[in-house]
């Protein structure tokens, strides 16, 4: 009989390796990255946009801290209303309005900066 010290403790390299090796395990990890990088992407994007109109960091902080806040809030709405009405019609809505929320409409605004 072996004692459980005796036997080597398993690596994160082998517990990873276990649950990468399942079968439909790839293809939702690689899913699951591709969905999450545009949460940073767009913090960020917002933040350095925002700081170059206005010339403040600090208030362009605000900005994203108000917007990564709302999105807190509003994340366990949508989970509700996907569990209701199903994954696509929800991902589709908000979707749509996520893209006409970001768009720049491309007409010269006025700087935010102080003269």
């Amino acid at each position: 009989m072996t004692k459980a010290a005796d036997r080597p403790t398993p690596t994160w390299r082998h517990r990873y390796g276990a649950v990468v090796a399942l079968p439909s395990a790839k293809r939702l990890l690689a899913g699951s990255l591709i969905g999450h990088m545009p949460i940073g992407m767009v913090t960020l994007t917002l933040l350095l946009g925002i700081a170059h109109s206005s010339g403040s960091y600090s208030f362009a902080g605000v900005v994203v801290g108000l917007y990564v806040t709302a999105s807190g809030l509003v994340a366990p709405l949508l989970g509700r209303r996907m569990d209701r009405h199903g994954i696509w019609p929800v991902l589709a809505g908000t979707g749509v309005a996520f893209a006409i929320a970001m768009m720049d409409d491309r007409r010269p605004q006025p700087s935010l900066r102080r003269q």
